[in-house]
């Protein structure tokens, strides 16, 4: 059985009046003391009363490649009794 939609709730206006919270992306260095940083953005993000920090992204791990792709890997076949 398909599970009904949802239905989308009614926003209520004084809600849209409010404006939208401010969102900081914070470099590396920056977020190496979340602390500091929230006291950095403390006068600016306390007139909205609320903040979206988002945490710089790691970078991806380096990929590492076999030396031969062709080569094969064989395992030992060991037997049940």
């Amino acid at each position: 059985m398909a599970a009904a939609p949802e239905q989308p709730h009614e926003v209520l206006p004084w809600l849209r009046a409010l404006p939208v919270a401010p969102e900081y992306h914070p470099t590396w260095a920056e977020f190496q003391d979340p602390i500091a940083y929230i006291f950095k953005i403390e006068k600016e993000a306390s007139q909205y009363g609320i903040c979206k920090i988002m945490p710089p992204v790691p970078p991806a791990p380096k990929k590492t490649a076999i030396a031969n792709p062709k080569s094969r890997f064989e395992g030992n076949c060991l037997r049940l009794r």
